[in-house]
C-alpha cells in the first residue's frame, strides 16, 4: 500500500470515528448538559490488556475536566481498523459515559489503584450497555 492509500485510509478512518463518536453524543444529549467534548487521534495505540484469555486493545481514553465540563476522548486509530460503524459507536458511548462519571471517579479513593480502574471501567461499561440496549427498544 502506498503512502497516499494509507493517508486516504487514516483519512476515512478519522471521519467514521468522528461521526459516530458526535452522534453518539447526541444521541445522549452530552451538548444539551453543557459539555464539550474534543476529540482527539492518535495514529499508534495505547495498549493491550487481556480479558477472558483474550488480548484486546484500547481503542480510546477519554479525560475530563468535570469543573469545566470539558472533556478528550483520545482515539487510538490503529484498534479501530476493521471496526464496524456500530462498534465504533458502541466505543464511543463507552467513552460517553467516563465523561458523565468523570467528577465521581475523580473524588474517590483508593489505596488498591488497580481495583478502582477495574471498577470505573466495570460501571462505566455497564451504564454503557444499559443505554445502548434503552436505544434497541426505545419506540
Amino acid at each position: 500500500m502506498s503512502v497516499d492509500q494509507e493517508k486516504d485510509m487514516q483519512k476515512a478512518l478519522k471521519k467514521r470515528v468522528r461521526k459516530q463518536t458526535e452522534r453518539a453524543a447526541t444521541d445522549m444529549g452530552i451538548a444539551l448538559m453543557g459539555w464539550r467534548v474534543y476529540i482527539r487521534f492518535n495514529e499508534g495505540s495505547f495498549g493491550d490488556w487481556e480479558q477472558g484469555g483474550q488480548v484486546e486493545r484500547t481503542a480510546a481514553v477519554t479525560t475530563v475536566s468535570w469543573q469545566y465540563q470539558n472533556a478528550n476522548i483520545q482515539w487510538y486509530l490503529a484498534p479501530c481498523h476493521g471496526q464496524s460503524d456500530q462498534e465504533l459507536y458502541e466505543i464511543a458511548v463507552h467513552e460517553l459515559v467516563h465523561v458523565l462519571t468523570g467528577a465521581l471517579m475523580s473524588r474517590l479513593k483508593s489505596k488498591d489503584e488497580e481495583l478502582l480502574n477495574e471498577l470505573n471501567e466495570s460501571v462505566t461499561e455497564h451504564l454503557a450497555r444499559a443505554l445502548l440496549s434503552m436505544r434497541k427498544v426505545a419506540p
